[in-house]
Formats: C-alpha cells, structure tokens, sequence
C-alpha cells in the first residue's frame, strides 16, 4: 500500500482592486505566487507528495461583488456585479504554467482553483508571461506592457461608461444567473473577456504535467436554499420547490 503524504495550504491571499491599476495591474497575482512559492518548496521540505490550495487562493473571487440588489427569486443571493475584476482571468495561462513550473522544480504534486476565461481569443494580449520574472528573481519586464494592455481593455474613459458584467459560468445554470452589473469599460472592448469557468487543476510532482483538470459545477441559484443546513427556511413564494428537505 502506498502512503500518500498531502499538505493543506491555508492562505491569506490578497485581493486586486476592482479598478485596474494604473502600475502593475497583476500585483496582487504576484504576490500571491510568492506566497505559493514559499509554501510549495515548505511542503515539500515536509516530506509532503502534494499540496492543496484553497479556491481563488490566486485571483481572489473575481466574479462576485456586491451591488446591493437582491436576486428576484432567492432573496438571500444578492446580485452581483461578477465583471468588476474578470482582468484577473487574463493571464490564467502563465499561472497555470508558472504553477507546473513548481511542481516540476520541488517534486512535489500541487492541486488548486483557476478562474480562466473560456472560448476566449484575444488578438492584441501580450505574450511573453507577467510572471517569468518569478523564476529569476529579476524585475518584471512585461509588467508595463500588460498593464497598459489591461487598462486599455478595462478602464473606462469617462466615470459613467458602464457594461453589462461577465457571466460566471457554473455549468447547467445559465438561466438562474444574475448576469447584470455595471463596471467600468475601456477601449478595446472587443479584447473583453465574454465568460469566465472556475478550473480545478492537478499538476504533477517532477514532471508538471496536469493530471486533472475539472470544471466547476454549482446547484441552480434558485435551489440553493437546499442546502441550509438540510432545513428548507425558505417558503414557496422565496424559489423553493418544497418545504422540507
């Protein structure tokens, strides 16, 4: 039988700013990969074979902000505006690929959430990664050439240019999705992120391989009431197809 030793990293991310930046439109991504880093080569230093991280532990929860309106059928869901920091989702490849990076590098298998887009095909994105500089401990070259990209997709020209937000995809749903919301919209709206999938992913320790990847399915919003604590509290005239469970 083999024993397989697993790590639970409990983090504290930082979240970016729902304006994009003006500077460094990835600083909290970069921040958080350092804190990856570190707790990467520490679990492996452990004797751990994998280690887990919790969701959004790199981009934050890029799909839901409040705006202070309730959903029509579920009064306990609050609208949200889910477009407010899909710039985040924009280099989910380079961290997919630093994440490989640290898994071949340590030995160590690595599991974790990614928010990427999905049917997404820019045709103006800068291709070298925002990240490379990680690896060698050198300043970020790319930094300004993909915050300049991000602010010309993202911030708007005037403080009343709004659109409606991205939709956050959790599969089967579509209908049940609160998907207005206003943010701020630049320029180059054709380069916009249209939908967005939250990823599981496992990358392999040694060889950085991704062994699993799973899209994330969630309950319709307007069924989530079963899941209080296996007690429906809410009535007939709240989006509940029944009373008790």
């Amino acid at each position: 039988m083999t024993n397989l030793k697993i790590c639970i990293a409990q983090t504290s991310p930082r979240s970016g700013p729902e304006v994009v930046p003006e500077s460094d439109a990835f600083g909290s991504l970069t921040q958080n990969l350092k804190t990856t880093s570190e707790l990467v080569e520490r679990a492996r230093s452990e004797g751990a074979d994998l280690v887990v991280f919790p969701e959004y532990w790199l981009q934050g929860i890029v799909q839901d902000r409040e705006v202070g309106r309730f959903h029509p059928v579920d009064k306990w869901h609050r609208l949200t505006n889910s477009g407010a920091l899909q710039y985040l989702v924009h280099p989910a490849p380079y961290l997919i690929e630093h994440l490989q990076y640290l898994a071949k590098q340590h030995g160590i298998a690595v599991c974790g959430t990614i928010v990427e887009p999905k049917d997404h095909t820019p045709l103006k994105e800068p291709t070298s990664s925002p990240f490379a500089h990680l690896r060698t401990n050198t300043a970020a070259e790319s930094s300004s050439e993909w915050t300049d990209y991000i602010r010309r997709v993202y911030a708007s020209a005037g403080p009343t240019e709004v659109k409606e937000s991205t939709q956050h995809v959790r599969e089967g749903d579509a209908k049940d999705l609160p998907t207005k919301g206003t943010h701020s919209s630049g320029t180059d709206k054709s380069e916009e992120v249209d939908t967005m999938i939250n990823v599981a992913y496992v990358f392999e320790g040694g060889t950085g391989n991704i062994v699993g990847r799973y899209v994330k399915k969630n309950l319709w919003i307007s069924e989530r009431c079963v899941a209080d604590h296996g007690v429906l509290l809410r009535s007939l005239a709240d989006g509940c197809s029944s009373e008790t469970t």
